[in-house]
């Protein structure tokens, strides 16, 4: 089986210290498919190394005030349509999307709220080939987040009814909420349209027998018929590349590649 693996360019760029075209560069020699949530600046450097990019993100449009809330509708789902358009023109396949702050507001009430939003936003997402992708967090990293487990992300997207419409599942984030991503995954895996991973508590790199089971989450996700982007979201605690390195080889050989 053959896995897809991205890196996520807030995460590295920086610690890297090397200038655009070299640092992603580097990444593709290492075998790395795309990048994700890559600064507008950096795109071309990125693509010129021949990396695809995955996604991009609207965290500072969304959050603390997000989809949830009716009342953001008019600002945002303008917003939404503009950023998909750009992702559609800059061939990118996603847009990263958040539910925003619960503030007191019932979790039902909020996921009828997404659901307005994201299926009024489904054709247009259906007619330029660009999915939507509803992000999960925890509560401790994220405090009040409204998607703060898989169950209410997933009840949202079937709501929807789009396969334009998909689950971002976190794998740090859902497992520090106490969920087993292994089974949470190869059950809704269809819903699934993106994930990322790190260790549990300081996020650092995974590992195959960490706190996160990375070798069973992978193996089972696999196996269960995933085939979207695995994104390096966490925090090099050493040399970054030697660190994305060990980790694609890790994760090719829990895939059975």
């Amino acid at each position: 089986m053959s896995i897809k693996l991205c890196v996520a360019d807030w995460c590295f760029f920086a610690q890297a210290g090397l200038p655009p075209d070299a640092f992603y560069a580097r990444l593709r020699s290492l075998g790395y498919e795309a990048a994700e949530m890559v600064a507008a600046p950096r795109l071309e450097a990125a693509r010129g190394a021949g990396l695809r990019i995955a996604n991009l993100t609207l965290f500072g449009d969304c959050m603390p005030r997000g989809l949830n809330r009716r009342e953001e509708h008019p600002r945002l789902v303008p917003r939404i349509r503009t950023a998909m358009a750009e992702a559609a023109a800059e061939d990118i396949g996603a847009v990263i999307v958040f539910t925003g702050n619960r503030m007191g507001q019932p979790d039902s009430e909020g996921l009828e709220n997404c659901r307005r939003a994201l299926a009024e936003l489904a054709p247009e997402a259906e007619r330029l080939g660009v999915t939507l992708l509803l992000e999960v967090f925890n509560m401790y990293d994220h405090e009040d987040y409204q998607a703060d487990n898989s169950h209410f992300a997933f009840e949202l997207v079937r709501a929807v009814g789009s396969p334009r419409v998909k689950v971002l599942y976190d794998i740090y984030h859902m497992e520090m909420m106490g969920e087993s991503a292994a089974e949470a995954l190869a059950r809704n895996v269809a819903l699934v349209g993106h994930i990322h991973v790190a260790e549990a508590g300081n996020r650092s790199r995974p590992r195959l027998d960490g706190v996160i089971p990375y070798g069973r989450i992978v193996a089972a996700t696999m196996a269960a018929g995933y085939r979207g982007y695995w994104g390096m979201e966490f925090h090099p605690h050493g040399d970054p590349f030697a660190e994305l390195e060990e980790v694609r080889r890790d994760f090719i050989a829990a895939a059975g590649g």
